[in-house]
């Protein structure tokens, strides 16, 4: 009986791998998380799973809302209005929805103002290219993060995404950045000083779709 519990638990921690629906992943939790520590942990690091993926494919959301927002108000675009229209879409504390909305301001050059009352407003420069191609960048990194189990280098990133599209290294390696600040992927420094991220294996489970999508 022991090695029963065990095997299960072991298969739980990859469902998707033996071909089970979500329903018999979330089933298998309910089923097996008491059964003994082995299948208590499968079961943890299977909602673990679901939740990072869950956060992911709520980070894409958003950031497709972003682009439709700042076109229907002509690149502007305030910090209380977005908080307002977000936090209806995706429950993420107003903290969390304002320290996004930055990191997407730095990364597409707005400007940011402020009123008297301190309210802050951001400036986005209206460019439909320009989204187009941060969209391209989102696709190549999500190929990127499959392809290489997680773990992409700085250097391999530049060269690929310059054949891509005509940014500034500057802004390619800023972009990768904040991308990577979103996807909480952590930076490494290998012996040769190469900088690589460490992405979730699960991050990116779904290719952004292109504006035309």
């Amino acid at each position: 009986m022991p090695s029963l519990v065990l095997g299960i638990g072991i298969a739980s921690t990859n469902p998707a791998a033996w071909g089970y629906s979500r329903e018999q992943q979330e089933a298998s939790i309910i089923l097996f998380g008491g059964g003994g520590l082995v299948a208590t942990s499968a079961g943890s690091l299977l909602e673990l799973n679901f939740r990072k993926q869950r956060q992911l494919r709520q980070r894409q959301r958003l950031q497709r809302f972003l682009h439709g927002l700042i076109r229907e108000s002509q690149g502007s675009l305030g910090v209380i209005e977005w908080v307002t229209c977000a936090s209806a879409r995706v429950p993420w504390p107003t903290e969390e929805l304002k320290s996004f909305l930055k990191t997407e301001a730095l990364l597409l050059n707005a400007e940011v103002s402020s009123d008297e009352l301190g309210n802050i407003r951001y400036r986005f420069p209206f460019d439909p290219q320009r989204q187009e191609q941060q969209q391209q960048l989102r696709r190549l990194l999500h190929d990127l993060i499959q392809q290489n189990q997680g773990r992409v280098s700085l250097v391999d990133w530049v060269t690929q995404a310059s054949a891509l599209v005509t940014w500034p290294t500057a802004d390619l390696r800023a972009f990768l950045e904040a991308e990577a600040s979103l996807l909480e992927a952590s930076p490494e420094v290998v012996d040769n000083n190469a900088l690589y991220y460490c992405f979730q294996p699960t991050a990116l489970p779904t290719a952004p779709p292109s504006a035309s999508a």
